[in-house]
């Protein structure tokens, strides 16, 4: 896998906020689907209601969440993922100077505050970071492999009963719960801190009013 070409820091900005903004309605989607369960969990006549509906609703919850976290955990050499994100800041830290930070954020009355948590970034702590978003990384290649048999493509020998247990094992919620909050600390926490000087907010504002639907008449 190799990095994506840019040009300046410009087109870096583009890559990163792409990136963050799949981890923020991963997040969102998330969270939004573990307080519905709960909330039907404790309220079964709401749930028997509208079964099909809630069932449905729950399910695209998962494959939005699932789908969102195949794509940042990407192991496609041509994909916009993660790793490819790391190994393209790799081969471009000027885009972190300080000087290049000042000249983007020109005119912001806080650009001296901001440039406080902007900097150039590890070069150990990115080896490691890369490391942990390749499939060498337990968590990353359980992901992948369900992508692969079951969340993107749907292998057919599973269908078929011909895979053992070890095959088709589904990601468990720590798992995901695991995945977003390496996602959060390497792609929103750490690298757009350095590169901005802050980090976005990590879910999209007003994810829990739908219990305004949920309230009784």
């Amino acid at each position: 896998m190799k990095s994506i070409r840019i040009k300046d820091s410009k087109d870096f900005d583009l890559l990163l906020e792409a990136l963050v903004f799949d981890y923020v309605y991963a997040e969102s989607i998330f969270r939004e689907r573990v307080s519905l369960f709960y909330d039907l969990t404790a309220r079964p006549k709401l749930f028997e209601a509208a079964k099909t509906f809630w069932t449905l609703t729950l399910r695209a919850h998962d494959d939005a969440v699932l789908l969102r976290l195949c794509r940042m955990y990407d192991q496609d050499r041509a994909s916009l993922n993660l790793r490819r994100l790391l190994l393209t800041i790799k081969d471009n830290l000027h885009v972190f100077d300080e000087a290049d930070f000042r000249q983007r954020f020109k005119g912001d009355p806080f650009v001296d505050s901001l440039a406080a948590s902007a900097d150039r970034p590890d070069s150990a702590q990115l080896d490691e970071d890369l490391q942990s978003m390749s499939n060498s990384d337990p968590l990353v290649a359980k992901l992948d492999h369900s992508r692969n048999r079951v969340i993107v493509h749907k292998d057919p020998r599973n269908i078929l009963g011909r895979l053992d247990s070890a095959d088709t094992n589904p990601l468990t919620e720590e798992d995901v719960t695991a995945l977003l909050r390496r996602a959060d600390t390497i792609l929103n926490q750490r690298y757009r801190r350095l590169f901005k000087g802050n980090a976005m907010w990590r879910v999209i504002e007003g994810i829990g009013d739908y219990k305004n639907l949920l309230k009784e008449p």
